[in-house]
């Protein structure tokens, strides 16, 4: 009985190791392609950076991180002249909406392209997600009010401005509000209000 006990013992720690050993080839196996993408991103080289992502998302489709990365490459392809990076990035970042519907970044990352797609409707749905989830981001209102703007709610989009640069006074001096007629008029607006604010 003794002899089975030690040999129990000595048996345990090795099996532990073996499960130690197994779960960290795991986690390096889910980890790496993340790896691989963030370090091609850095280098610019947004096609890499595109297949890591991608193989991270393979290897756990509930990853919402590898989506919003993958969205990200896209954009940055989009925004070298590749026609078809822009609908891939939009759909990485409703895929990742879709696992984590509760980080106001992301609704406003898709809000910036569809509002590149052209889709001002779905523009401001996604801003108003996101600023429904953070009401204090200064830079989500003037997002909102950019693409009120497109839409030509001009009323909307001075409220929005106002809003971003009363949540943000120190971008009130920024040439952004000089460059059409209805920025200028919510920038006037603030400084009416707000005289002794430099």
């Amino acid at each position: 009985i003794q002899a089975t006990q030690n040999a129990r013992g000595r048996l345990l720690p090795a099996g532990v190791g073996v499960v130690v050993v197994v779960l960290t080839a795991l986690s390096l196996w889910f980890i790496l392609p993340m790896r691989a993408g963030v370090l091609a991103g850095a280098q610019g080289d947004w096609q890499t950076a595109v297949g890591s992502f991608s193989q991270a998302a393979q290897r756990d489709t509930r990853l919402a991180i590898a989506y919003q990365q993958m969205g990200l490459a896209y954009s940055n392809l989009a925004a070298q002249g590749d026609a078809e990076a822009l609908s891939k990035a939009v759909e990485a970042f409703e895929k990742t909406i879709a696992l984590d519907p509760y980080w106001a970044l992301n609704h406003a990352n898709l809000g910036a392209l569809y509002l590149r797609q052209g889709r001002v409707d779905a523009a401001l749905s996604a801003f108003g997600e996101a600023i429904r989830i953070a009401p204090d981001a200064a830079v989500y209102h003037l997002n909102n009010g950019v693409a009120l703007e497109v839409a030509g709610s001009h009323d909307k989009a001075l409220g929005a401005y106002y809003r971003a640069i009363a949540l943000n006074p120190d971008w009130a001096e920024a040439y952004f509000w000089r460059s059409t007629p209805v920025r200028h008029e919510a920038q006037q607006r603030w400084r009416l209000d707000h005289p002794d604010v430099r």
